[in-house]
């Protein structure tokens, strides 16, 4: 009777662990297969939440930067182009003016100069 049970009990103790054994993987593959879904969902969903807040920063930087130059850059090169042509100007009435004083020493020096002039005798070297 001892060997009679100890058969039963080794077939049965085989029998048990690739049953068990079987059962074991086929819970591994489905627990593996749900876990999978669900990660998978899971990254899904958070790059979908990465595209938008992306794209949300992106119109939020788009605007900004629109908004900067409505405020700053365009006022800002408006003035310069004012003080630029200022400035322009303000030099071709300087150059004017240094050629209209040239053009009145070099008329007032013929005469004080010349022939006739209070200063003929003098030698005046000057650079005008």
């Amino acid at each position: 009777m001892g060997n009679i049970h100890r058969t039963l009990s080794c077939h049965t103790f085989k029998m048990e662990s690739t049953t068990v054994s079987d059962l074991c993987n086929d819970y591994r593959r489905s627990m593996n297969a749900e876990i999978t879904e669900s990660m998978n969902t899971f990254w899904a969903e958070c790059y979908e939440s990465y595209k938008n807040a992306l794209d949300t920063r992106n119109r939020l930087v788009a605007e900004s930067r629109k908004s900067f130059q409505a405020l700053i850059l365009e006022p800002f090169k408006i003035k310069k182009e004012e003080e630029e042509s200022r400035i322009y100007l303000m030099e071709n009435q300087k150059k004017a003016q240094r050629l209209l004083v040239r053009a009145k020493w070099r008329q007032i020096k013929g005469y004080l100069c010349g022939e006739r002039g209070p200063w003929k005798s003098r030698l005046v070297f000057f650079l005008y």
